[in-house]
């Protein structure tokens, strides 16, 4: 069997869908087949086999194939690229043979063949194949052969979205008078018609994202090429509508006008007018056809639309519908609104664009069923849809609102009226029978589309009022009409009745309920311009909507609604209305989709927020009338749960952050990676902990689910180390299923646990930190901070402060452990040292003792304290403690071990210093260069006391912050190594971790976090968790040390390094307190008490720059 024979018989057997095992074989066959040469030559021969040896599927298989195997074998060195490259004589008979296949009577198989031709043409032209566009340009001149023609065509369309700088520009010089030629002959069908200026719209986008010198050259050469088809465009958008074989030019000769208005329309200024014109009458015509086969749904057009787009395509484009070509006109019309150029036109035809834009934005029919069928697919509609007629008519009413001001609003308002005033008239004819079935179902359509309208529009039209341009009496009357009409249902409806007779809301038909939800939408929009008591009556109707589950459409948009109108509403006109939504939210809250859910939980943010300012005169507690209407939907559609629960009526808070925060802990547990809901539910939980009263309760209920999460992390975490340690790759998966979940997810889970957990921390609240803190937080950091689980040190220290009322010294323990291992990358390093940093301003005192008396094992074996570790490292990486606020603290921390310095375990201990000169040598000096420290068994420095070393770095924060303030940035590190202090106002760099391995960089954001969390969860060392701050919670009055401002250093916000956009750290009163004036403060009365300190810390660390600068400052008069 030769190798034609056997891949013919491999093509065969991969399309056996009997047997799939033959299927598999047959590809592996193949695989082989093209290591061999010739394949691609025996594939071009099939591909064009005449008669019926072949099977046509089996041909269109082949070319397919042919494709790929151009793609991977026919250049060297290229991406994608796979060996053997295929063989010149190879390449010169395929390309010697494919041209016969575009004129194949098969019109999928020439555009099979197409793509393989437009494969190799991506390689080989203009260089090696130069002759095939001369034959394509050719035959389409010729045009004698309509095969021929079409395929030439499909060629040209898949080789134009794929072309280069060079290439682009020969295309369209050979190419567009030959295509012009081919769309102005009478005879030419509208499918062809079609696919000329699709070629040339690929050909003109190309050219256009040219740039430069070169950009400029090539649109001066396509001027004149582009010249005859602006005619052509022109006459193709003005001709009948009503032909329905035309649309596929139609659409494809926009596509063509898009780029030569929005890239060329300077060079082509003269033929603007006339598209200008063309574009305006294809909108005008095309309305009503959108309202008969789009709106209301004529389903003998739209089967007519089907079978002619089809026939058009001639079966190898798909369908072009009434929809595409709509989109596609919209895309134009937006072009032409921003340049100067066409102001003036435009603003001559507002009102008419404007009155004929608002009939674009009725809903069709499809729209409006698969809304009425699915509430998700609603939400996905209004905030993702870009594409649709709608959506285009309400940007391009956005735009024009925008660029023009004043005349688009009042045209806006003047199209409103009157297309209100049709839709009335519509509805008075389908009530007296006088229009038919399909009109008088659709009249509200149109009143939906001019609430819309104005909705659209709200952002332009309050501005205006608010600027006076626009009278408030004016966009007041259109509220009046939307409540007194539109919403007149919800506003008489009695929520006390419904509760007691279950009365049942009427919103009339689908179209009244899609109209009443859209005017609570608008209504919310314009909330800002509304008096006192239409802000009411909206709130009202939106929570009527919630309370009552209406339908879909009219719930979704009450929800946003009420997530707009609570926080500009006064808590007064709260009071009465808040309790009966916020308990059906909460329902709502567990039956809601993913599609949905970020919208309930956005919602019920806002209610929470509102409630907190409403109940008790804005004392930001929730009343036990509110709570206990709150809580009683939920505690009855979960009986089952009510002991978990444990709802009690001391504290009248208990009742709401229980139901509440249970299901919003659930949806964010199963949404933590989706970027809409997992903050919307934080967010929720964090207006829940707003409440004091309701703080305890939601602690309860968070504390479960967060142990969970956190200890499921760090068991996921453990077991991915050691798989991949041992190499146990299958063992990975039943791994993270017995941790709780997917390996990949933990670090996730595990930052926003910690995340949420600095929520719930707060000052206010000692006794439930207190409690977060024993039962949570010092357990599960002591896991993730553990240098190895099951270690003898680790175990014993567990054991120790398992009976204490403080997991501080579990904490610190394990902070000590993980810098002694020596493995920490210096992003981890900084981390764990803001803990002890934060620990030493709280009591330095305890934190020495504490230090003093562990004893840990370094990686060589060697026993040696936590003082012994922590203090160098400190010392060391004091340049990598950057930020503004951390740099000041850092500076605060070092002062408080400068006044401990007669500390024993600190006045002992010898840190390293300054590298020592080797002696002078022959040949050499005394400098130590790489070389000579190598020889010497590496760089030796001096060890000098620990207390004359703080002294030193002390200066250097000093130095750093003084050249920070004169260069914009810091330098100083000892020994002439740069590195940078972040301070004041030229703090525009942030410290950011090392992502570079894969398990390490799990473990540097994990741990990083985690010992931030460490050091926020830390308070008084003998006593349980009082003061420490996560998430902007800040230290009591009764921890402010003597001496120094305290309170001002530890009052700082979440971020390590903060950011000048960060509000609570731009009014930081520590980032008004320079570096400078501390030192003068802190060391002046050092230097008072001990007079001989600095000299004998000079006398160790040796004269240098950074305690000349401390000496300076102290000598230096006051200001």
């Amino acid at each position: 069997m030769d190798q034609g024979q056997r891949i013919l018989q491999c093509l065969q057997h991969s399309v056996d869908t009997s047997n799939a095992e033959t299927i598999r074989a047959a590809e592996a066959q193949l695989a082989l087949e093209a290591q061999q040469p010739g394949y691609g030559v025996v594939l071009c021969q099939i591909a064009l086999s005449s008669g019926a040896a072949v099977p046509a599927h089996l041909r269109q298989l082949a070319a397919v194939l042919l494709k790929q195997y151009v793609k991977a074998h026919w250049q060297e060195g290229e991406r994608g690229f796979q060996p053997p490259e295929a063989s010149e004589a190879d390449k010169q008979q395929i390309r010697a043979a494919l041209p016969a296949g575009l004129m194949d009577p098969d019109s999928k198989l020439r555009t099979a063949v197409a793509m393989a031709i437009a494969a190799v043409v991506s390689w080989d032209w203009p260089q090696a194949w130069p002759g095939i566009m001369e034959f394509i340009v050719n035959s389409i001149k010729d045009r004698k052969d309509a095969n021929l023609l079409m395929g030439c065509l499909r060629c040209l369309s898949v080789i134009a979205s794929d072309l280069d700088n060079e290439q682009a520009p020969q295309l369209v010089q050979a190419l567009s008078p030959e295509l012009c030629s081919v769309v102005c002959h009478p005879s030419t069908p509208p499918a062809v018609a079609a696919t000329c200026f699709s070629i040339m719209a690929e050909l003109a986008g190309a050219l256009a994202a040219l740039s430069g010198t070169y950009q400029r050259q090539v649109r001066q050469m396509l001027v004149p090429l582009m010249e005859p088809w602006l005619p052509l465009v022109c006459s193709t958008l003005t001709s009948d509508i009503k032909d329905r074989s035309g649309w596929a030019p139609k659409c494809a000769a926009l596509r063509l006008a898009h780029p030569l208005v929005a890239y060329f329309s300077k060079l082509l200024e003269a033929g603007m007018p006339q598209l200008m014109g063309a574009t305006w009458q294809l909108l005008l015509a095309a309305q009503p056809l959108h309202q008969s086969i789009l709106v209301e749904g004529s389903e003998e057009e739209g089967m007519a639309d089907d079978e002619a787009g089809a026939a058009a395509g001639g079966g190898e484009e798909e369908p072009v519908g009434l929809d595409s070509l709509l989109n596609q006109l919209f895309e134009l019309l937006l072009s032409f609104v921003g340049p100067s150029r066409f102001r003036r036109q435009l603003e001559a035809a507002l009102p008419q664009m404007v009155y004929v834009a608002v009939a674009y934005l009725q809903m069709t029919q499809d729209q409006a069923e698969a809304w009425a069928a699915s509430v998700n697919q609603f939400v996905a509609d209004e905030e993702e849809d870009m594409i649709s007629c709608r959506a285009s008519a309400e940007l391009l009413l956005c735009e024009l609102s925008e660029d023009f001001g004043g005349p688009a609003l009042s045209a806006v308002l003047e199209a409103v009226s009157r297309r209100l005033a049709e839709a009335d008239a519509a509805a008075a004819a389908a009530a007296a029978g006088q229009s038919g079935a399909a009109a008088a179902g659709s009249w509200w359509a149109m009143r939906e589309a001019c609430i819309m309208a104005l909705g659209a529009c709200s952002d332009q039209l309050v501005q205006a009022v608010l600027s006076q341009s626009l009278p408030a009496q004016q966009m007041q009357q259109v509220l009046d009409t939307l409540l007194q009409r539109d919403l007149q249902p919800l506003l008489q409806y009695n929520i006390t009745q419904q509760q007691q007779q279950q009365q049942q809301l009427q919103l009339g038909d689908e179209g009244a309920q899609f109209v009443a939800g859209r005017a609570l939408w608008t209504g919310a929009k314009l909330q800002e311009v509304a008096t006192a008591q239409q802000r009411e009556l909206l709130l009202r109707a939106a929570a009527t909507a919630v309370i009552t589950n209406a339908s879909g459409p009219v719930t979704i948009s009450a929800f946003r609604a009420l997530a707009m109108l609570c926080p500009a509403t006064s808590p007064g006109q709260l009071q009465p209305l808040l309790s009966p939504p916020l308990g059906s939210l909460v329902t709502l809250l567990a039956a809601a989709e993913e599609e949905s859910l970020h919208l309930v939980l956005e919602v019920l943010e806002a209610v929470i927020a509102a409630a907190a300012a409403a109940a008790g005169g804005g004392q930001g507690g929730l009343s036990p009338e509110q709570a206990m209407a709150v809580a009683q939907p939920v505690l009855q559609k979960r009986a089952a749960q009510q002991d978990s629960w444990h709802v009690s009526r001391a504290g009248h808070g208990m009742p709401v952050a229980q139901p509440v925060a249970q299901p919003v802990l659930q949806a964010w547990v199963a949404h933590t990676s989706d970027p809409l809901i997992s903050p919307d539910a934080q967010a929720v939980i964090a207006a829940i902990a707003a409440h004091p009263a309701c703080l305890p309760s939601l602690a309860a209920a968070a504390a479960p689910t967060l142990a969970g999460i956190l200890s499921s992390g760090t068991a996921a975490r453990q077991a991915k180390r050691q798989a991949k340690r041992q190499g146990l790759r299958p063992r990975l998966a039943a791994a993270a299923a017995a941790a709780g979940g997917a390996v990949e997810e933990a670090p996730m889970l595990v930052e926003a646990s910690l995340d949420l957990l600095g929520t719930l921390l707060q000052p206010e609240q000692p006794a439930v930190a207190a409690e977060l803190t024993r039962g949570i937080l010092g357990p599960v950091l002591h896991l993730l901070l553990a240098h190895s689980a099951g270690s003898d040190s680790s175990a014993a220290a567990a054991a120790a402060a398992a009976g204490s009322s403080s997991c501080v010294a579990l904490l610190l323990h394990d902070v000590a452990v993980k810098l002694a291992s020596g493995g920490c990358s210096a992003a981890v390093v900084a981390s764990l040292l803001e803990f002890v940093v934060r620990l030493a301003l709280l009591d330095g005192q305890q934190l020495l003792e504490l230090l003093a008396g562990m004893t840990l094992q370094r990686p060589d074996g060697s026993s040696t304290t936590g003082l012994a570790v922590v203090i160098p490292l400190w010392l060391e990486h004091t340049p990598d403690l950057s930020g503004s606020l951390l740099t000041r603290q850092n500076a605060a921390a070092l002062l408080q071990l400068l006044q401990l310095r007669h500390h024993p375990g600190l006045a002992s201990l010898m840190v390293q210093g300054q590298p020592i000169e080797a002696p002078a040598a022959a040949g050499g000096g005394g400098r130590v260069t790489r070389a000579r420290a190598k020889q010497q068994g590496g760089l030796q420095y001096s060890q000098v006391p620990a207390p004359a070393k703080v002294l030193q770095v002390l200066g250097q924060l000093l130095a750093a912050e003084a050249e920070g303030a004169s260069a914009g940035r810091a330098r100083g590190r000892a020994g002439g190594a740069p590195w940078e202090l972040a301070g004041g106002d030229n703090d525009d760099e942030d410290y950011e971790d090392d992502d570079d391995e894969d398990d390490e960089g799990f473990e540097s954001e994990e741990e990083g976090g985690a010992a931030a969390a460490a050091a926020a969860a830390a308070g008084d060392f003998s006593s349980p968790m009082a003061g420490m701050k996560l998430k902007g919670v800040g230290l009591p009055p009764e921890l402010v040390t003597e001496g120094l401002d305290m309170e001002a250093m530890l009052n700082r916000s979440e971020a390590t390094t903060p950011l000048p956009e960060d509000p609570a750290d731009a009014n930081d009163p520590l980032l008004r307190t320079s570096i400078r004036s501390m030192l003068r403060q802190g060391l002046g009365a050092l230097a008072a008490a001990d007079p001989g300190f600095m000299a004998a810390a000079a006398a160790h660390v040796g004269p240098g720059r950074e305690l000349a600068a401390l000496q300076q400052l102290l000598a230096a008069p006051s200001s």
